[in-house]
């Protein structure tokens, strides 16, 4: 087929079905501006959580343990380079029964500098809660 006739063939096809068509560029068009918002907008996202990330002391790395960190793998961890600060927590997994329900809740220590807390709301709801 030459280039005139597919080039004709494929505005008659438009023309059949110019309400199939107008769709499709309208998904392709909302896709590519989508796209292109999500692509200006990285750069901001990126500054903003940076500098959220900065303000709340938020950590870079978690070493997890099931038994426990002794403290040579303490002094280990404060050795490596690239280190600033290491500081120590607990944390467990905690069963509780809240309104009928059993709810499966993680609990962390409070670290003295870092991933600093912000109360947003000052009071709550009280619930009955029950910790195994």
């Amino acid at each position: 087929m030459g280039k005139k006739a597919l080039r004709k063939d494929f505005f008659m096809e438009i023309k059949t079905s110019f309400g199939r068509f107008l769709s499709i560029f309208f998904i392709v068009a909302i896709g590519v501006a989508f796209f292109s918002g999500i692509r200006a907008t990285e750069p901001d996202m990126r500054y903003s959580g940076d500098e959220y990330f900065d303000e709340k002391n938020l950590y870079d790395i978690q070493v997890v343990s099931t038994l426990g960190l002794t403290d040579d793998d303490m002094r280990a961890l404060e050795k490596l380079d690239g280190i600033e600060k290491v500081e120590y927590g607990y944390s467990t997994d905690a069963l509780c029964l809240a309104n009928d329900s059993q709810q499966a809740v993680h609990i962390m220590s409070i670290l003295p500098t870092m991933n600093l807390l912000t109360v947003e709301e000052a009071g709550c709801r009280r619930k009955k809660m029950n910790v195994w």
